[in-house]
């Protein structure tokens, strides 16, 4: 707080003597009182300051040696954590708690040099993380009192310190050293750690040394000033009675001169713009000036009254301040000025800087002065508020003049930009322009801003290490008291990732969506398929030794087989198809992938196949997965041809993801991963494409060699699977893909074991009535003429409550019931359900054309039922049919 505000009556004080018609003697004694009061106040306010200069620097080196001590604490605790689990996270964790002690070690340093770099020691002491309000304070006091007493004891300790810190920085290279080597030296790692923790010890001892001789520092320093201060005070006490008792004997004299000048005195009270009141010490105000009584909202008359008493002015918790004011004057005769809290007369608090002196003949009243500081504190409360939010945003924030001329970033704006504050400070904007928008972009943008002060929108603007980022940018425009533009805000806030989320949530709902639908349509496109193979298959029997019609039979055959393929892998994408979720071992997978490499992959090419030599378990489908394989190498394949040296190279390795990696894939649950990577040097695809690689039926391939499922098959499966898919390509210079699954912890994979289905003889069985339930006519029509050439009798029924109906009629003679289960107004369970209430043991076949693995017959209804997937080859329809009446006969004795 500046004091030369309260000089002003004095001076005034000072003025009005001068003027006046007495002996230049008496005024020449009461200026020199004066001038000597105002001097020695003068050197209690310098040493006081003083005084705090020198804890302030005291006390910043403590709280410096405090984030020293933490960040050497918190290293040697992450290092020690980095000998038992090996994480680079810990030894990374070691080395940033090791840079606070190396930041003021920088620091140190600069300023020891024989030229100080304060440039380097503020950097060095912001990065040991000492406060910047401090760091002045640390330079200063290291330049003025290094070469002192207690502080160069403590400077030696501190370069001990420091040395101590480089033999940590040593033992932890060493362990980093040995961590990377397989296997450990364990032996090694623990003469480390005693190292380590002998060296932690003489570290503490250290700080606990640097600690005390600050502390004893400070305290010798506060008691030499007190001592000043006090020896001031009795200069101030003694000076003023001896110099009072001598101006009291010639005021005396001139005391019709000074009554004579009462008014221009009063003049000079009222006419100033410091509060002034005179007081008693049982807290009553006898007079004060019309500013003082302003501030704290009375008027004259309430003075006159005796209503207006500077007790009452004070709150409550404000009273010590004042208690701790009077012992001052009455040791001293007045105050150091002071901040104080006022209550208004309508209740509201102000701020007030003041000062008070007793008067000279008097212990019980004195004089105050007052200035009103609210509106100074509220804007000096707002500017550190604003520098608060400024800094603490986590967008950025760069503030440019009218010209757009940057005046101030915040530290977010470093954070996203990769620039400093020195390098932008006093350029334009125009640093970070990434050449992506044209001139009518920022034309538009312009215009906005003077039509409606402010813009709001996406850029994509350039890092310092030339990275394109993409943003949120709000621009405001600012203006001063007179209307004009004086400065431009702009926040941004850095939504490239936001946007890559955003993307992949689409991609995910539309393949989602996507899967919906082909799942729907899979039974009916199974139907179909049932009905043709069926329609087919009599084809077949019909046509004899006719060749050429055979022929183009076959091609049909192959062709239907080709489809149901398609439906099979329309049905994986979805995640609708057969899945068969175990324990298994990718390495052996891979070994079972090697023996089929020669059927897809030709001799021409060069091929290599690593496998990791630990073990990795995931939980899968081994069906799936490998379809996914071969898949993928189909691709491969395809992709090379026509190089002249063509290769495709596959490699399982053991994965650990990092942070970034598992936050941008929310989906894994483990960060312990199996990579798998199928890399080829083909023709590459080109980036516009990649968007569209896993969206079924598109494909980069030649027309007729790719029917664009493979790849929409290969992200359906890891999507079943819980894992990840990423593929990198460039035009001619081939492809990488990478499948990321997810690990398990297991003793032994589990294997799947596939029963064999015991062989029958189409035709066997005797005579026997079947009743065939199907909604779709063809179906009805194909199954009922090839069990009428087996020998069968056929009831057809066309839905649930069409079979019942005829089931009632002959339900005697029904040895078998062939039941599709989803059909309209009454599906094949429900109908099997009801016929069983009237025969238990009534065999049923029940069709279905979605997949089997997802549609399980209720326990109730199992017993006695079987159960094929459309579409099936006659051959084994027709097995499955005499099984159920071989098992019928058998069990009824025939």
């Amino acid at each position: 707080m500046d004091t030369s505000v309260m000089e002003v009556p004095v001076e005034r004080i000072r003025q009005f003597l001068q003027s006046s018609s007495q002996s230049d003697i008496i005024a020449r004694k009461f200026f020199l009182v004066i001038s000597l009061f105002v001097l020695i106040v003068a050197s209690l306010l310098v040493l006081d300051r003083f005084q705090a200069y020198v804890l302030d620097s005291v006390r910043a080196y403590v709280a410096g040696e405090g984030f020293w001590s933490k960040g050497q604490k918190d290293a040697v605790y992450h290092l020690v954590r980095y000998a038992g689990s090996a994480d680079e996270n810990d030894y990374r964790k070691f080395l940033a708690g090791m840079a606070i002690n190396q930041g003021d070690r920088q620091a140190r340093l600069a300023l020891q040099a024989g030229e100080a770099d304060i440039a380097a020691a503020r950097k060095g002491f912001l990065g040991g993380q000492n406060h910047p309000d401090d760091v002045d304070h640390l330079i200063s006091f290291f330049l003025h009192f290094s070469e002192v007493g207690d502080m160069k004891q403590a400077i030696v300790i501190w370069t001990e310190a420091d040395g101590k810190i480089d033999q940590l920085m040593g033992l932890g290279e060493q362990l980093h050293q040995i961590l990377q080597v397989t296997p450990r030296d364990a032996g090694r790692i623990e003469v480390l750690l005693g190292d380590i923790d002998h060296v932690h010890d003489e570290v503490d001892a250290l700080e606990r040394r640097f600690s005390a001789t600050l502390g004893h520092a400070a305290r010798k320093m506060e008691t030499l000033t007190e001592r000043l201060l006090l020896i001031a005070a009795l200069l101030l006490l003694m000076t003023g009675i001896s110099l009072s008792w001598q101006v009291v004997h010639g005021l005396r004299r001139a005391q019709q001169a000074l009554e004579a000048s009462e008014s221009r005195f009063r003049h000079v009270v009222e006419s100033n713009i410091i509060g002034i009141m005179f007081w008693h010490m049982d807290g009553t105000i006898f007079d004060a000036n019309d500013a003082f009584l302003d501030i704290v909202g009375y008027s004259r008359t309430d003075l006159e009254q005796g209503r207006v008493n500077w007790h009452g002015l004070t709150p409550e918790e404000g009273r010590g301040e004042d208690e701790a004011a009077l012992q001052e004057l009455y040791e001293r005769g007045s105050c150091t000025p002071y901040e104080k809290q006022y209550l208004h007369r309508d209740g509201h608090r102000l701020t007030a800087y003041l000062s008070a002196a007793l008067f000279t003949d008097s212990k019980d009243a004195g004089v105050c002065f007052v200035l009103d500081i609210s509106e100074r504190k509220r804007a000096e409360q707002a500017q550190k508020l604003a520098a608060t939010v400024f800094n603490a945003a986590r967008e950025g924030i760069v503030v440019t003049d009218s010209s757009a001329v940057i005046k101030a970033v915040n530290p977010a704006f470093t954070m996203v930009t990769g620039y400093t504050p020195e390098e932008v400070i006093g350029k334009n904007p125009h640093v970070l322009s990434s050449g992506h928008h044209d001139a009518a972009f920022y034309e538009t943008m312009w215009k906005r801003l003077r039509s409606h002060g402010n813009w709001k929108g996406e850029v994509w603007n350039r890092r310092k290490d030339g990275e394109i980022y993409q943003e949120w940018l709000s621009i405001s425009v600012i203006r001063d008291e007179a209307g004009k533009v004086s400065e431009y805000v702009g926040v941004f806030s850095d939504i490239t990732e936001q946007r890559k989320m955003e993307e992949q949530v689409r991609q995910s709902q539309k393949m989602e969506a996507i899967g919906t639908l082909v799942g729907g349509i899979a039974h009916d496109f199974n139907n179909t398929l049932a009905a043709m193979q069926g329609n087919l298959y009599l084809a077949q029997r019909y046509n004899g030794d006719n060749v050429p019609v055979t022929t183009k039979l076959d091609v049909i055959q192959e062709l239907l087989s080709h489809s149901a393929e398609m439906v099979t892998q329309l049905l994986t994408f979805a995640r609708k198809g057969m899945v068969q979720m175990a324990e298994l071992s990718l390495s052996d997978l891979f070994m079972k992938l090697e023996c089929l490499i020669g059927s897809i992959i030709p001799e021409n090419i060069e091929f290599d196949m690593q496998l990791c030599e630990r073990r990795l378990f995931v939980r899968g489908d081994a069906t799936q997965l490998q379809q996914v394989m071969l898949n993928l190498l189909n691709n491969a394949r395809d992709a090379i041809d026509g190089c002249e040296l063509p290769q495709i190279h596959c490699r399982l390795d053991y994965w650990q993801a990092d942070r970034s990696f598992m936050q941008a894939h929310p989906q894994l649950e483990t960060n312990e991963l199996g990579h798998i990577t199928v890399t080829d040097n083909g023709c590459g695809i080109a980036e516009q494409q990649l968007a569209h690689i896993f969206e079924p039926f598109y494909t980069t391939k030649e027309v007729g060699k790719g029917t664009g499922l493979g790849m929409a098959m290969v992200y359906g499966s890891m999507q079943t699977h819980h894992g990840v898919i990423e593929v990198e390509s460039s035009v001619g210079q081939g492809t990488t893909v990478h499948l990321y699954l997810p690990l398990i912890q297991v003793v032994e994979p589990v294997r799947r074991t596939n029963m064999p289905l015991p062989d029958s003889v189409p035709g066997s069985q005797q005579s026997a009535t079947i009743l065939l339930v199907d909604d779709n006519e063809h179906i009805r029509n194909f199954c009922s003429e090839v069990l009428l050439q087996l020998g069968f009798e056929v009831l057809l029924a066309d839905d649930g409550e069409d079979a019942l109906a005829c089931f009632q009629h002959h339900q005697a003679d029904v040895d078998l019931v062939i039941s599709d289960m989803v059909m309209p107004r009454m599906g094949g369970f429900q109908t099997v359900e009801k016929m069983r209430l009237q025969r238990p043991d009534l065999p049923v076949i029940f069709m279905t054309g979605y997949d089997p693995e997802q549609v399980v017959i209720p326990d109730e209804l199992a017993g006695n039922s079987a159960m094929v997937s459309k579409p099936f080859d006659m051959d084994t329809f027709a097995r499955v049919v005499d099984a159920m009446l071989a098992a019928r006969a058998e069990s009824s004795g025939q």
